[in-house]
């Protein structure tokens, strides 16, 4: 009896909150029965807290740290410079103020983000561009059922049957 109530009373006790992201758009169409109460699919476990690292252990942390690819776009364009008249030497200006190019088209749907990027740009040649706004825009996203490929049961029973041992 006691064994009971402490497995019944273990999920309130260790609770922990988790944040849910309703797309209040119809973007996903999940059918017609009322999605008020859902079962989490995995546990939810927080993250280790971090841990200082000694002299010694640095050089170790630098080469894992090396390895680590990192999400950045990386955008090449050339030393920007201006002809000096009469001089033929290329000499960049300190600062100009730039314009941004058109955005990028959306990324794909991942973790619940999509992403664009756009680039400031300058006609005059500086070694500094300021352009004012973002560089980066996020948002949140939902992955259409259809889009998922999720794979679903022809017959909703089969499952059922297949638990019990009903193959009849």
């Amino acid at each position: 009896m006691n064994r009971c109530i402490l497995l019944a009373l273990l999920p309130l006790i260790t609770a922990i909150p988790v944040a849910v992201n309703i797309d209040d758009q119809d973007a996903v169409n999940l059918g017609a029965y009322d999605r008020a109460r859902f079962d989490l699919v995995e546990s939810f476990h927080p993250l280790q807290p971090a841990s200082a690292v000694t002299n010694d252990q640095i050089a170790e942390v630098r080469a894992k740290a090396a390895g680590v690819k990192q999400n950045e776009a990386l955008i090449s364009i050339d030393l920007p410079t201006q002809m000096q008249s009469g001089n033929p030497a290329r000499i960049p200006e300190r600062l100009a103020f730039g314009e941004w190019t058109e955005w990028t088209s959306w990324s794909v749907c991942q973790n619940g983000e999509r992403s664009r990027v756009r680039t400031c740009v300058s006609r005059r040649p500086a070694l500094r561009v300021v352009c004012h706004g973002d560089a980066i825009e996020i948002e949140k996203c939902y992955v259409d059922a259809g889009e998922g490929h999720i794979p679903v049961a022809a017959d909703p029973w089969s499952i059922e049957r297949e638990i019990s041992g009903d193959f009849a």
